[in-house]
């Protein structure tokens, strides 16, 4: 008997829920094959041959067209996630007259190439092996002579792949910095503002090398707004950005205290002289195309989720903002096409692309599409038949070896069923383990692309 003013909790037992999962399976495995398919179909390769042809010593790149004169050499460089694929592309196109090459892609990529020579090196954190690397390309580019053309190959991950720190830094300051830079909820072109400002061939300082030559530099973007600054930190685009623009990051982000004290006092003492990195744009002949964006892809994983007879809804732009904003405004747009207040029919796929930010501060482990995928969860927790896949398309979520994760209107249920709590691991930026636990985590090992980020929502009739 209760106690004039007191009262007995009533505890829920989650255990006694009978879930049916029959419908939930059947979409996540839809939810893998349209994104396995839709990267094989956008796959590097697709784009190289989209973009470069050859009819006899015609060479076509874009809209421009070219052919080498007695005595000029074609050489091909390269960096990030994509260039090995890139490059073996590029070889089966123009192999009898590449002279020479070096592409720098990240470590077990496996690329076997016949002319142009491949570096393996860190990600997403740089070492010894992308300082290396970057090295060996940059003696290599000092061979090219004046009069030959380069072709670049560049996708994201270059930031890391591609590392040359600024005169008086070490590797491991950068590291830290990476590590730093990664944890602070910045986004990527704020991120690589700082990065270009660490660096002696970032934002523009590579065409210091390739004085006089003509460079066809082509891109990959891993960028919300496709910007050639950003991607990669633009090693062959002049930065607009400053070191002023730099440090007021660190200081946006408080920073200070968390980078290495020479770093911070390189930064500052630049932005205090008002300096900017030398623009060497007018060292080369520089054209630069945009391949493939990851607006392409997801207009790839629309048209397929049409060919399954869904109603598709492909989001206008992409996103650009904290995972769990992210995660609550595609939640919102879910459940209104559940509850029919969208125009979108059931049954829907709804197509988010893009890329967020996460300010880590538990200590957890995970990446932007789990941490997208856990809030999610809660968001639509109990709601009808609804699955999403969150995943980076270059299969690598941050710093695990996931590429991302599935979660259902049931996942949050089934998980306080096994007693985990889906928002103590939320609050402690813990995401894998949870999705682990969860046997839902998406693994597909390296793609070898890089597109962003998407989400494939899928909601029953």
């Amino acid at each position: 008997m209760n106690l004039p003013g007191k009262f007995t909790p009533i505890i829920f037992d989650f255990t006694s829920i009978k879930l049916d999962t029959s419908i939930f399976n059947q979409q996540k495995k839809l939810a893998a094959k349209i994104f396995k398919k839709g990267l094989r179909l956008q796959r590097p390769e697709h784009a190289i041959h989209n973009n470069v042809s050859r009819m006899g010593d015609l060479i076509t790149i874009g809209e421009s067209s070219f052919t080498l004169v007695k005595g000029q050499k074609l050489w091909v460089f390269g960096s990030g996630k994509a260039a090995g694929r890139m490059a073996r592309a590029l070889e089966t196109i123009l192999s009898d007259i590449i002279y020479d090459g070096i592409v720098i892609v990240p470590q077990g990529s496996e690329i076997e190439t016949k002319i142009i020579q491949t570096f393996e090196a860190s990600h997403p954190i740089p070492d010894d092996s992308s300082e290396t690397a970057t090295l060996e390309m940059l003696a290599t580019m000092n061979e090219v002579q004046p009069n030959d053309v380069v072709i670049y190959l560049m996708s994201g991950g270059s930031s890391a792949l591609l590392c040359k720190p600024a005169e008086g830094l070490t590797i491991e300051e950068i590291q830290q910095t990476w590590q730093a830079l990664l944890k602070s909820g910045m986004s990527i072109q704020e991120m690589n503002t700082v990065r270009i400002h660490l660096s002696d061939i970032k934002g523009g300082q590579m065409l210091a090398h390739l004085q006089g030559v003509t460079i066809h530099n082509l891109l990959i973007s891993d960028v919300p707004d496709d910007d050639p600054e950003f991607i990669g930190s633009g090693p062959l685009v002049p930065t607009s950005k400053t070191f002023e623009n730099a440090w007021h990051l660190i200081q946006k982000y408080a920073l200070q205290s968390k980078l290495p004290y020479h770093v911070v006092t390189y930064l500052r003492s630049k932005a205090k002289r008002n300096e900017r990195l030398t623009d060497f744009s007018g060292y080369s002949d520089c054209h630069t195309y945009m391949i493939s964006t990851a607006r392409i892809l997801a207009e790839e994983f629309a048209r397929l989720g049409e060919k399954y007879e869904l109603n598709t809804w492909l989001a206008p732009s992409a996103y650009a903002n904290d995972a769990r904003v992210a995660a609550r405004e595609i939640s919102a747009k879910a459940i209104a096409v559940l509850a029919r207040d969208e125009e979108v029919a059931k049954p829907a796929l709804l197509v988010f692309y893009g890329e967020s930010t996460v300010k880590v501060t538990g200590k957890g482990k995970g990446g932007r599409n789990l941490e997208i995928a856990l809030a999610t969860a809660m968001a639509i927790e109990g709601q009808h038949h609804i699955t999403m896949l969150s995943a980076g398309t270059d299969g690598k979520d941050g710093e695990t070896n996931a590429a991302g994760a599935f979660c259902t209107s049931n996942t949050a249920l089934i998980a306080r069923k096994k007693d985990l709590a889906p928002e103590s691991f939320l609050k402690n930026n813990d995401s894998f383990s949870f999705f682990e636990a969860m046997d839902d985590l998406l693994l597909t090992g390296p793609t070898g692309t890089n597109l962003m980020d998407v989400q494939l929502v899928f909601i029953a009739k």
